[in-house]
């Protein structure tokens, strides 16, 4: 399944892909700020599903 939020880093991907220079090291922090607030949102959705994991 493709979220929103992974579409839109595969685009942003393709767009560094395409263009080299200053915004590079911008771009790739966006990316890793996407990645990691995607990755806290499946431990939350789990953690919702499962609430004594948040017991623990």
């Amino acid at each position: 399944m493709v979220t929103p939020s992974g579409y839109r880093t595969t685009v942003r991907q393709t767009a560094l892909h395409q263009r080299a220079g200053a915004m590079h090291a911008a771009d790739m922090v966006e990316l890793s700020y996407w990645d990691t607030s995607i990755c806290f949102h499946l431990l939350f959705s789990e953690a919702v599903k499962h609430p004594e994991m948040l017991l623990e």
